[in-house]
């Protein structure tokens, strides 16, 4: 049965339900039928106050819903940030979770202008959703994500814009869509208490007091249907901001695909690692390791699963730090990192996650896409890859910002995961052997053949 048709049907039998028990009232004063009410509906469609009450109470939720949504963003913020604020907030948060409507409106009548009064009361019952929902995407936030940020130096507003914001959209829309639907019952409820002017909530109150059961039937009705459209309109508008398939790019330079490529001076760091150990808890992963990485060479790091391959990356990326022994470097230089993950950003299109770390070096990206067989897959998200494409896109990235950071260090962990053999030789010579050249490389790999074919020294631990 078509959906339409189904809700149609439904509708039709409580219509009847209706009708079937005012007529067995048969006291309009009592349950006014379907068609009394529609007759009060139309009286009030003809009175000019009726859409200034509207038109107040829209007015009053909007307001209390914004006003709820930035503080509670902002306050999320600060309680992510700083364990004093979340500390401070978490008894008045709870407090609002658990007292009533009522007892609130009735206080704040005190305080308020009878206007503000449903604002304010409105803006206390909404708060903790959105405060506790966007507290909570913070605390959620993907550890990977924030450490490839980091590596890739994603900071300031770029790092707001294209990593927080997006990873907390999700949460922000469940609190948007719930608040959607309680605002109405919070203001109405506030407004019948504080009479302002112009008010649904007022008028509501009016008709039960002189008796008027069928304007009052048609003012709920109004309600009703008011804070569906409310809702459904907020969560339409929320929809515009899902992530999505889009052409083009929203980090593309001003000087356009043709820009040349810049070149950035490399240095290459000689790196040594002395009597290194490490253990996470009661497990020790490296014992007295050491480890040399000559300038300009590369250097396969070999061993089985699970034996420190990654950590020691990870120490010569400062990620981790020894519990004991030195990690020396000859010269200061930018780092690039290839991790074991892809760590994509499902938000940004194949083209602008790359451009994310090597913004203004268009030509290059485009080049690298081509390379790594990505170039008609360019305005595609991640999600729309093969697991192999998602692979080839990671190892672009980590060369773009090696190219357009000067990188003179690379840590590529696990680097062609999942590549097939034809794959794999493409990537290597298209990719792999001009951006490692001259610049000094930790390969971290199980395979005894990539080791042989592209390290100038194999390592095993």
């Amino acid at each position: 049965m078509n959906r339409k048709v189904k809700w149609f049907l439904i509708a039709l039998f409580w219509l009847a339900l209706w009708q079937v028990a005012a007529m067995t009232a048969g006291n309009s004063l009592l349950l006014p039928s379907p068609v009394e009410t529609v007759r009060g509906l139309v009286t009030l469609l003809a009175d000019n106050k009726f859409y200034m009450d509207v038109a107040a109470t829209i007015g009053r939720c909007a307001a209390a819903m914004l006003l709820a949504l930035v503080a509670g963003l902002i306050l999320a913020l600060a309680s992510y940030r700083y364990r004093l604020v979340r500390d401070l907030l978490s008894l008045p948060v709870s407090f609002f979770k658990a007292v009533p409507v009522m007892a609130i409106a009735i206080y704040v009548i005190l305080l308020l202008s009878a206007g503000n009064v449903p604002v304010l009361v409105c803006w206390v019952m909404c708060f903790p959703i959105v405060y506790t929902n966007l507290l909570t995407g913070l605390d959620s936030l993907d550890p990977d994500l924030k450490e490839m940020a980091d590596m890739y130096k994603i900071e300031g507003n770029r790092r707001a814009r294209y990593l927080y914001l997006p990873s907390l959209f999700p949460y922000f829309r469940s609190a948007a869509s719930i608040i959607a639907g309680m605002s109405w019952k919070a203001v109405v409820t506030a407004e019948v208490l504080s009479v302002p002017q112009f008010s649904l909530g007022y008028e509501l109150m009016n008709s039960k007091y002189y008796l008027n059961t069928d304007l009052l039937f048609a003012y709920v009705a109004v309600i009703i249907l008011i804070s569906i459209l409310f809702e459904k309109l907020i969560t339409g508008l929320l929809k515009r901001f899902e992530p999505h398939a889009y052409e083009g790019s929203h980090l593309r330079a001003a000087a356009g695909e043709g820009q040349n490529t810049i070149k950035t001076e490399v240095k290459a760091p000689r790196v040594e690692l002395s009597d290194i150990s490490k253990s996470f808890g009661d497990k020790t992963v490296l014992d007295k390791f050491c480890l040399t990485l000559e300038s300009g060479k590369t250097t396969a790091l070999m061993g089985a699963s699970g034996c420190g391959k990654t950590t020691v990356g990870r120490l010569i990326l400062g990620r981790e730090k020894p519990d004991s022994g030195e990690i020396a470097f000859s010269e200061d230089s930018n780092m690039a990192v290839l991790f074991q993950e892809d760590r994509l950003l499902p938000w940004l299109n194949v083209y602008d996650n790359v451009a994310l770390v090597a913004q203004g070096r268009n030509k290059m990206i485009l080049d690298m896409l081509r390379a790594a067989g990505l170039g008609n897959e360019k305005w595609d998200l991640p999600s729309q890859l093969s697991g192999g494409m998602c692979r080839r896109l990671a190892i672009v990235r980590a060369f773009a910002y090696a190219e357009a950071s000067g990188c003179g260090l690379i840590v590529a962990d696990e680097a062609f995961r999942g590549l097939d053999e034809d794959t794999r030789s493409s990537v290597i010579d298209d990719l792999w052997k001009p951006c490692t050249a001259g610049r000094t490389v930790l390969f971290i790999t199980h395979s005894e053949e990539e080791a042989s074919r592209l390290a100038d020294t194999t390592v095993s631990i």
